[in-house]
């Protein structure tokens, strides 16, 4: 942008050769060297900005680019040194002419934090190793996950026993042989936080797993320094709050199908720590929502929040949809009014959180099709009995066409006669739903009022696909 003297919003589409002169790029290749210098240098990086050759790992360059953040306002960008805080500005229009730098402290601190980040790397390659080996038992997480714990964990409501045992597969993991947990981050914990501990910072663990494709997800989380290692210390969060892009495919049991798309709002009351602390309600505001956000509400006895008391899902037009960018930012606030009652205008949030949209922004309506959706086969009837319950319940499905179901999970719905309550069985392939496979879910609970089944799949760009069967 330095060397075009404008932002590049069009280069591509109009490149003729000409736009870039070779003084112009030697000047602004040296403007951002001068800029960035300190961090450069606290990172020990003299890789050619422009010509030279990095691997992607978190490390050299590759480290100085996880952390710089870059955000606009005109022609001018404001450059920050996520590791410290510390930014500058550069006006392209000037080809960077008045752009200042990093402050030179930078460099030191730098330096201390890249220390800081091996000394985490250690804790995510033994939580990578156990990954890669995979947990069968509760006697195996306590002993090989819980020394890497902090005694005083604090993450979705949990403490440190409730979340070493809400971790424990069923069925038991095998492993996953080529997981990898790359560690970044994000920003210092404040020391009213700290207490006892020396250090401590926000992390953000970028995991990722080869399944016929590549596979990533993206976790953020505080570890501290005890003064001899570094501890997993939760999320200080009362809730867990992610927002995910949805397609959904019914099929409801007079034999219609019908297509839409959704953002999934899920905030979870976990151990229910958002209730017992007197919240009620919550409003999530972001790109497609409306102005006043949507109103969720909770009940001391539920773990999810509902919005209309149907779910978390949250029906998009394409208008919406096209406000929505890749990576957008949603913001969830918590309130102890009633849902009947709050509103962003009156109320005052107990608590609030922000959370990013996984990869790419939702499919427009008019843009889904049937081949979006892996394809279900089995069961071919919506009459209950098909649902076989109590009994064994075979789900059989296809992959889309494009083979870009990269993980496919199944759950089957029910309530029983005479329950109030919904009850359901999940399971996940091995192969992680690549190709045809069946699943035989066992289900021992007596006969069934009413069931749907749900095929869950991701692709590769974080949106999920759910395609729904419902019987009668």
């Amino acid at each position: 942008a330095n060397a075009l003297g404008a932002l590049p919003t069009s280069l591509f589409n109009d490149w003729n050769g000409t736009q870039v002169t070779a003084n112009a790029l030697a000047t602004a290749k040296s403007t951002v060297n001068n800029s960035l210098s300190p961090m450069l240098n606290g990172m020990g990086v003299t890789t050619d900005l422009m010509t030279g050759s990095f691997t992607a790992n978190h490390t050299g360059l590759d480290l100085v680019l996880d952390a710089l953040n870059i955000t606009w306002s005109g022609t001018t960008a404001t450059v920050t040194n996520g590791l410290t805080g510390s930014s500058f500005a550069n006006d392209v229009s000037n080809h960077g002419a008045t752009a200042t730098s990093l402050p030179a402290g930078d460099s030191g601190l730098t330096q201390s934090l890249k220390t800081d980040l091996d000394g985490i790397k250690v804790l995510t390659n033994a939580l990578q190793t156990l990954r890669i080996q995979g947990i069968s038992t509760q006697n195996d997480i306590d002993i090989q996950i819980g020394p890497l714990v902090a005694g005083d964990y604090f993450g979705g409501g949990m403490t440190k026993a409730q979340y070493l045992a809400s971790i424990c597969p069923n069925p038991p993991s095998a492993g996953i042989p080529d997981f990898k947990c790359s560690p970044s981050i994000v920003s210092p914990l404040p020391t009213l936080v700290l207490g006892s501990y020396l250090r401590g910072y926000w992390v953000r663990f970028v995991n990722s797993y080869a399944a016929g494709k590549d596979v990533t997800s993206t976790d953020t989380a505080v570890v501290t320094l005890d003064g001899t290692h570094w501890l997993i210390f939760g999320d200080l969060s009362w809730i867990g709050f992610k927002v995910v892009a949805a397609e959904i495919q019914q099929f409801m049991a007079d034999g219609t199908v019908s297509m839409s798309t959704q953002l999934d709002l899920e905030l979870s009351n976990n151990a229910f720590w958002a209730t017992d602390q007197g919240v009620q309600s919550a409003i999530v505001v972001g790109p497609g929502l409306p102005a006043g956000g949507v109103i969720l509400s909770i009940s001391p006895s539920t773990t999810f929040f509902n919005y209309n008391n149907q779910g978390s899902g949250y029906t998009l037009d394409d208008t919406a949809i096209a406000a929505i960018p890749d990576n957008a930012i949603y913001t969830a606030n918590l309130y102890s009014d009633a849902a009947s009652t709050v509103s962003l205008q009156t109320s005052t949030p107990l608590q609030t959180y922000t959370t990013q949209l996984p990869g790419a922004a939702p499919i427009k309506n008019i843009d889904l099709k049937a081949s979006l959706f892996p394809t279900i086969t089995a069961p071919t009837s919506h009459l209950i009995s098909a649902a076989n319950i109590p009994g064994q319940f075979t789900a059989t499905w296809s992959n889309r066409p494009d083979g870009l179901a990269v993980v496919i999970s199944v759950d089957l719905y029910w309530q029983a006669q005479g329950g109030s309550s919904q009850q359901s069985v999940f399971a996940a392939p091995t192969n992680y739903g690549l190709g045809t496979q069946p699943l035989t879910l066992p289900v021992t609970t007596g006969s069934a009022v009413n069931a749907h089944l749900r095929l869950l799949s991701f692709d590769a760009y974080g949106r999920g696909y759910a395609s729904f069967w419902y019987f009668q």
